[in-house]
């Protein structure tokens, strides 16, 4: 094994959990659709999210879009709708002390599906805050125009990390992706902090050598 000198972490479900629907039940207070059918609407059927999160639309166009499709009455206001949006991470309790545990020399990156509603919600948390202070170790996808599992996104991942990719851990709650990275030759975590305590990744982490 190849000594570690960067470890890249997704941001949903790992470093804090989300649920979209809570977005789909808000905003089903303002529709003549479910919140299933909202679901479907907006992350499957139309991929109006997909598009966000590569940025190519902008943010008071994909709240237009999604107000067309859902057939949102006009009480869905633009600031409504950027807090039915964005409010929908809650805290990993306990993240904060695995990655303090990390070695100092180690470099940390955040490569994310994200947009840029959500973003504003995530860049105010605890975690990014005080471990991913610099834009440098930020790989968002609205930013760049790719979006995982786009290959292009994890390049840019292993670019910014400076170092070849075997010697970088990649950590995400979705196998699909982990699959991409090693396919790239990263090493791969499989986390997810819906079903497992911040614990658990520490001892995946401490495989690697990388925990003091």
């Amino acid at each position: 094994m190849k000594k570690i000198k960067a470890i890249i972490f997704d941001f949903g479900n790992v470093l804090a959990s989300f649920d979209h629907m809570i977005t789909c039940r808000k905003l089903a207070d303002f529709s003549p659709f479910s919140p299933e059918e909202i679901y479907q609407c907006i992350f499957k059927t139309e991929l109006l999210e997909e598009e966000y999160d590569k940025g190519l639309v902008d943010s008071l166009t994909f709240y237009q879009q999604a107000k067309g499709k859902t057939q949102a009455n006009s009480q869905l206001t633009w600031e409504a709708f950027k807090k039915i949006w964005g409010d929908i991470f809650s805290e990993n309790s306990g993240i904060e002390k695995v990655l303090e545990r990390i070695k100092p020399e180690l470099k940390l990156f955040l490569l994310s599906n994200t947009n840029e509603i959500h973003w504003k919600y995530i860049s105010q948390m605890s975690v990014i805050k005080h471990f991913f202070p610099d834009e440098k170790q930020l790989i968002l996808s609205f930013k760049l125009g790719f979006r995982k599992p786009d290959m292009q996104i994890f390049k840019e991942a292993i670019k910014r990390a400076n170092c070849s990719s075997e010697k970088i851990i990649y950590i995400d709650d979705i196998p699909e992706y982990i699959q991409t990275a090693k396919e790239l030759k990263m090493n791969g975590i499989l986390y997810n902090c819906k079903k497992e305590p911040p614990v658990a990744l520490l001892k995946k982490l401490e495989k690697f050598k990388v925990i003091i």
